[in-house]
């Protein structure tokens, strides 16, 4: 296994964020300090990343067996990160200080609320933020002015650019006056909103519904709870 990917399975960093932590001298294999993104590592190897002994990783069983994941209601106005430099309140804050060291499956902007999906697994994580594995998005959009012809409508149907960035095809209808339903299978940052605003509309709330096949459900607002263990492993044994 390559070692960055391991210490993402560990949950101890992403995947890039691996690659600083082998370049900055804080990995040993078998008691060495390895400063190369490119080494391997097997189940008789002892891997340790910044005196944390994650040899245990090596093994597949004992991957599929201690991966979890959690489907999560992130509230608005707070931040899907670790820190804020202007102070606001993260998901981190919220959640038991027991999780405090889970990943989440990309980020829903400081505005945006809904469903997050958190896991211990970095590689698990990653699987799930990837565009070519065609995860499925889907958000209610409620907006200020609530025309929208059906040129609009096929034009964000068939993919659209905005300012240089290309948005592919995002499947869109809308449900009344005011809320739309949008179904993505990427995430650019805030094209929800980018794309309304090219229309002259102006997104007042933006909420993820589903994430795959996670559903927000009846689940309020800074609240989660643990997904099954068969579906776990199921998504963890396809990473391994």
């Amino acid at each position: 296994m390559r070692l960055g990917k391991l210490i993402a399975i560990s949950g101890i960093a992403s995947r890039r964020e691996a690659e600083n932590i082998i370049l900055r001298g804080l990995v040993k294999v078998n008691d060495e300090v390895i400063n190369s993104c490119v080494t391997f590592v097997n189940e008789s190897d002892k891997v340790v990343v910044d005196g944390v002994d994650i040899s245990k990783w090596l093994k597949k069983d004992v991957v599929i067996e201690q991966t979890k994941m959690w489907v999560f209601h992130k509230p608005k106005e707070v931040i899907t990160s670790r820190k804020d430099p202007q102070g606001r309140m993260t998901i981190f804050s919220i959640l038991p200080r027991e999780m405090s060291n889970v990943l989440s499956v990309g980020r829903l902007d400081y505005k945006t609320e809904g469903l997050i999906l958190l896991t211990n697994n970095g590689s698990l994580s990653r699987f799930f933020e990837l565009p070519q594995n065609h995860i499925k998005r889907v958000y209610k959009c409620k907006v200020f002015r609530s025309y929208m012809t059906n040129n609009d409508l096929n034009m964000i149907r068939d993919g659209i650019t905005i300012d240089g960035i290309h948005y592919k095809n995002i499947d869109i209808r809308q449900d009344d006056e005011k809320w739309f339903t949008m179904v993505l299978q990427e995430g650019k940052n805030r094209e929800i909103r980018k794309i309304f605003e090219n229309f002259d509309m102006q997104v007042s709330r933006l909420i993820r519904t589903q994430y795959g096949e996670f559903k927000l459900g009846n689940l309020r607002a800074g609240e989660f709870f643990e997904v099954n263990r068969d579906i776990v492993a199921y998504y963890t044994s396809r990473v391994q």
